[in-house]
């Protein structure tokens, strides 16, 4: 965050931003109600990709614990967002992995989402491609209109993708991170991998 406008509040700390709204209620000795705490919950558990992601471990689960205790349904979380999956954007994932690339000698792994599938649900589509092993940076681009592709990036540790977003204008976390990018299908895909080969090294 490069401290934009008046005022900011920025915690390099935190795993989430429904983490800090969590902080909010804490000061202010306020407590969610169940539908708050389930959103809360929710957010922390996208956030951070199951809580395999994250600047701060101990303080994700902490906070995912306490929204727990405050009547967060964990397991609703879990199925609604990770496991139910209409069979429209299960054969989607099956076309995302058919179109997946492997570049670098197999250590960078690229698929996209066209046009005509931006309103399938794609939630959990990039933490899966990020479980290939020997893949060291996945990325899946999703075209949103013309010469526009909404981009999430996944590392498994070497290389901090928060860095390589930041250079296309985006950010996030160093294992997790995202960007937009317009141009060409083509040099959207090229300015990608080499951006992820040079932080290969």
């Amino acid at each position: 965050n490069p401290r934009f406008g008046d005022a900011a509040w920025v915690d390099e700390t935190s795993n989430a931003t429904c983490e800090l709204v969590a902080d909010l209620y804490r000061e202010y000795g306020r407590i969610p109600d169940e539908s708050i705490a389930l959103a809360l919950y929710t957010g922390i558990m996208t956030d951070t990709g199951r809580f395999r992601y994250g600047v701060n471990g101990p303080r994700a689960l902490a906070t995912a614990a306490g929204l727990v205790q405050q009547g967060a349904d964990f397991k609703h979380a879990a199925e609604e967002v990770f496991y139910k999956k209409d069979i429209r954007s299960l054969k989607t994932f099956g076309e995302v992995l058919k179109r997946t690339e492997v570049e670098a000698d197999g250590r960078v792994y690229i698929s996209h989402l066209t046009l005509s599938e931006t309103d399938v649900d794609t939630e959990g589509f990039i933490e899966t491609l990020a479980g290939i092993e020997d893949a060291e940076v996945v990325i899946l681009m999703t075209q949103k209109e013309d010469e526009f592709f909404k981009v999430s990036l996944r590392s498994n540790g070497r290389v901090n993708v928060s860095d390589l977003a930041s250079g296309f204008g985006g950010g996030g976390h160093a294992k997790a991170a995202g960007c937009r990018l317009r141009g060409s299908f083509e040099d959207v895909y090229g300015k990608l991998l080499h951006a992820s080969v040079e932080a290969l090294g």
